[in-house]
């Protein structure tokens, strides 16, 4: 990846970022308009977003900024578990709802491409949804992680670009609404295959070398602002408690459950604890 982000042309980079962000929201705008989950197609909770070869995000078009946190970590798994086996090729798509992996329930779907040119892996765009159904007991009854459906850790579903039906009868039968699943799982796939394809289309106009630099560009300018906004604001430490109710396991019966968060800021940083 180019380090030389002071040199690119502010103009060109400006047309890059708003047309990146552009088709990251026709991604997403799919990816709605396909899904059959209406806390999705109505209330937003869905993400499509982009990322450099080694997986930093470089954008997010999120109705739900939660699951920008998570969808890196996936690709970063990915990359360590499957790069030399099975490896990956231009085409596929890998299926993620490990919260151990990335997410923060197995409800936090995601599907994952890489994006090749001329053979080569430059990219990555994803996309997420929450799908209220994964097979496993309702909400609140279960105890431990293997209540809650199906878990899976980066599962090719498109192979080289052929849907694969198998994995999609496996993933979908074990759920209680088969076709309801199914279609939010073809939804975040529709919506990863207009970013590629869009993504390749920037590609052919910018320059590869132009791109990977803006995107270094983009990533660093967020930490920045970022940064510079937590200057402004004076430093301290605050608590704050919040109240969950559990189902204590011997008993079977609901107990609250009392949760602290500490955060603490000086200068640029900011702790949660």
């Amino acid at each position: 990846m180019s380090k030389k982000t002071n040199v690119i042309d502010p103009v060109r980079y400006e047309m890059f970022f708003h047309r990146l962000w552009a088709i990251g929201e026709e991604g997403r705008m799919t990816l709605q308009r396909v899904t059959a989950s209406p806390i999705v197609s109505q209330g937003g909770e869905c993400m499509s977003s982009f990322y450099d070869d080694e997986g930093n995000m470089t954008l997010a078009c999120s109705g739900h900024l939660r699951f920008a946190a998570a969808t890196s970590d996936a690709i970063r798994t990915l990359i360590q578990w499957f790069g030399k086996s099975p490896g990956f090729y231009d085409g596929d798509q890998f299926f993620f709802n490990d919260p151990y992996v990335a997410g923060s329930h197995t409800y936090d779907m995601m599907v994952i491409k890489p994006i090749f040119y001329r053979k080569e892996l430059i990219a990555w765009t994803a996309t997420s949804t929450h799908t209220a159904d994964t097979g496993g007991l309702l909400r609140g009854e279960a105890v431990e992680i293997y209540h809650e459906g199906i878990c899976i850790s980066g599962l090719k579903i498109v192979e080289r670009g052929e849907f694969r039906e198998d994995v999609f009868r496996t993933l979908t039968g074990q759920c209680r609404d088969p076709q309801y699943v199914g279609l939010d799982l073809k939804a975040m796939i529709a919506g990863n295959n207009v970013c590629a394809r869009r993504y390749l289309g920037l590609v052919e106009k910018f320059g590869q070398d132009f791109i990977a630099a803006a995107g270094e560009k983009m990533i660093q300018g967020s930490e920045q602002k970022a940064r510079a906004k937590l200057r402004s604001l004076p430093n301290g430490t605050w608590i704050t408690r919040q109240y969950v109710t559990t189902l204590d396991r011997k008993s079977r019966k609901a107990v609250a459950q009392q949760l602290f968060c500490t955060m603490t800021k000086k200068d640029d940083e900011l702790h949660l604890d």
